[in-house]
This record gives C-alpha cells, sequence and structure tokens, in this order.
C-alpha cells in the first residue's frame, strides 16, 4: 500500500552522479543512495511503504500538489529529475562546485581548492549506460533535466536518444530545467518533436545587471536571445523559477513583472528557497517586512521568510559576496542598492 501524504516516496526519483558514481532518493531531504548499494531496491520499497516522513512532512505538501504526480501503487518511478552532469557555464552565487564545472574552475583559479580535490570527468556513454541499466523507465511520465546545465551537458541528448530508441518519448514530457544562457543544440530537436510534451523552466534570479551578477558571467543579452529561440522553434511551454536567495530576493518583484510582461501571464512564475549561504537566514526581519511591502499577495514568498534571522549567517554572506566581488571585479552594492542598509556590514 502506497503512502497517502507524499507522491515522491511513492513515485519520484532524484538521480545524480559525483563522476560517474550514480546515487538516487525519492526527494531532496531523504540523504541518497549510491545505485550500486546492495540494499537500492530495499530502502527504496521501504520509503514506498511508510506512512510518515520526519524529514519534511510540515514543508513540502504544497509542492507536492503543485506537481501532480499520481499514484500508481508501484516502486517504478514515474517522476525522475536527473542530476548527472556538472558540466555549467556559470559560477553562479546561489551554486558551487558540486553542481558547476565553472565553479571548480574558478575554485582553482583562486587558490580555494586544487585540480586533487576533484576526481577525473565521468564517461558519458558509461554514465547513460549504468542510469538505465539500474533504473526502470518503463512508467515514466516526466523527466526533469537539471545539471550543471542540461543545454551544454554531454549526457542531455544521450538520454534523450536512448528513449527514443526504447520507445518510451511518445509518453514522457521533458522539462530542463535551465539558466536560458543557450538554446537547445539544433541536432537535438529531431529527438524533441517526438516527446509528449517538453517545457523550459528559465532559472532567472534577476534582471538586466542583477541577473548578470547573480549567474556570473551570463549575459542577459543571452536570455533574451534563448527565450526568443525556443518561441521560434516550437510549441514548447516556457516557465520561470527564481532561486530566492538572502540578496536576489530584493530584485524577485522586478522578476516577477518580467515574466508577467514576457508571457502576458503571471501563472508563469514561481519562486524556490536559495540554501546554503545565500539562504533566507541571513535576511535581517527589517529586509523581510520590505520584501512583503511590495509583494503582499506572493503568499509562498512570504511563507518562505518565516523562518529565523541569523547574525552569523548575515556576517558570512557578507564575506562571500566580498570575497567574490574582489575576485570578480564587481560590486554587489551597485548592483543592488536597496539591499545595502539591510547587508552592508559597513553601514
Amino acid at each position: 500500500m502506497s503512502n497517502n501524504f507524499c507522491r515522491y516516496l511513492t513515485n519520484g526519483l532524484r538521480v545524480q552522479s559525483w563522476h560517474g558514481d550514480l546515487a538516487a532518493s525519492p526527494c531532496c531531504y531523504i540523504p541518497q543512495i549510491s545505485l550500486r548499494d546492495p540494499t537500492f531496491t530495499q530502502q527504496m520499497q521501504e520509503f514506498h511503504s511508510r506512512v510518515y516522513c520526519n524529514d519534511c512532512r510540515s514543508k513540502k505538501p504544497p509542492i507536492q500538489s503543485r506537481l501532480r504526480i499520481p499514484d500508481v501503487n508501484h516502486t517504478n518511478p514515474v517522476y525522475i529529475e536527473l542530476s548527472i552532469d556538472t558540466r555549467c557555464n556559470a559560477a553562479c552565487l546561489s551554486c558551487n562546485d558540486y553542481f558547476s564545472s565553472t565553479w571548480k574552475e574558478q575554485n582553482q583559479k583562486f587558490q580555494i581548492r586544487t585540480a586533487s580535490d576533484y576526481p577525473d570527468p565521468q564517461i558519458d556513454t558509461q554514465i547513460v549506460h549504468d542510469l538505465f541499466n539500474q533504473i526502470s523507465f518503463r512508467n515514466v511520465t516526466c523527466i526533469n533535466f537539471f545539471g550543471g546545465e542540461p543545454m551544454v551537458s554531454g549526457v542531455t541528448e544521450l538520454v534523450l536518444q536512448r528513449l527514443v530508441d526504447e520507445d518510451l518519448a511518445p509518453q514522457i514530457k521533458l522539462i530542463f530545467t535551465t539558466n536560458a544562457s543557450k538554446p537547445p543544440r539544433d541536432r537535438w530537436l529531431h529527438l524533441l518533436t517526438q516527446f509528449q510534451k517538453v517545457e523550459f523552466l528559465l532559472s532567472i534570479d534577476g534582471i538586466e545587471e542583477q541577473f548578470e551578477y547573480l549567474r556570473w558571467p551570463l549575459k542577459w543579452a543571452k536570455v533574451q536571445d534563448t527565450i526568443d529561440s525556443i518561441q521560434e522553434l516550437h510549441s514548447y511551454q516556457i516557465t520561470v523559477s527564481a532561486t530566492v536567495s538572502a540578496l536576489s530576493i530584493f530584485g524577485i518583484h522586478r522578476v516577477q513583472q518580467w515574466a508577467k510582461e514576457q508571457f502576458k501571464s503571471s501563472k508563469y512564475f514561481g519562486v524556490a528557497p536559495c540554501a546554503g549561504i545565500m539562504s533566507l537566514n541571513a535576511l535581517p526581519y527589517a529586509a523581510r517586512h520590505l520584501i512583503k511591502s511590495r509583494l503582499p499577495s506572493f503568499p509562498e514568498l512570504n511563507q518562505m521568510m518565516v523562518g529565523k534571522a541569523s547574525t552569523q549567517a548575515l556576517k558570512d554572506l557578507q564575506q562571500y559576496l566580498d570575497l567574490w566581488d574582489r575576485n570578480r571585479r564587481q560590486d554587489w552594492r551597485q548592483v543592488f542598492p536597496d539591499a545595502v542598509i539591510y547587508l552592508d556590514n559597513r553601514i
């Protein structure tokens, strides 16, 4: 009997790779288990049979309901998230070297880490072979490609081709969670037309100069070009999701307005909380009142700011921003002037 409170535990699977070592879990709150672990199948079955979950029971249901993952009462996944390639053309402040090859280059350039800290690059053909060998895709109806950046990934096309070759494409909706810096490659286009539906979820935390600061070294003009290219290609769905951090939150109202004007509807815009050093834990209470006054009818965003403000988190954020401003010759104070009074330790 499947659980009745969380569709991830029943039908979702989140798969990641750290240089060829595949691991998975039902959701982002439960630690991942290596697919090479002999108890992997048993542990997945135990998740499936849970009647209670301590990990995120009070946090997750609103997100679950949006995904509308059907309960089909089996342990084979219906929804799969793939983060199996860390190649990325950006070193976003909200990300790190676990998900971005550009962050690895930055850390080595500024002697934060060395090449010996990173394993050898994965072999794309091998990782895709292992993925399909160890996980059944026969019941999958939705795949969300994360990264790295799926538009520059070496494995995206290999996965798409494998799904087409196994005649699974007609039953599957694809979602590409992308930084919007590059449209799909020309040679993918024939493959994409064979899938049930294709959605591009643009991860955009700011617009214009704020986007370029947060998503360094990407350029805003490329985002506009990418959107134009996707809209010209086919009737693909485009949505926007902003990663809300203690810095990007000061420009979220601008992103929301841009998305509404760009796509003629507010339904194409959503938000997701940032974890780590850029999280909202660093956001002072006074700043939260400012944000709520700007977006009074945005309950999902307001809910993200319910947590306790941490003085230490704010100090860590200040040091982090100042460090990377020096390294990249940027200045967050100029790009986010209305955040200065709340986040600047110089005042």
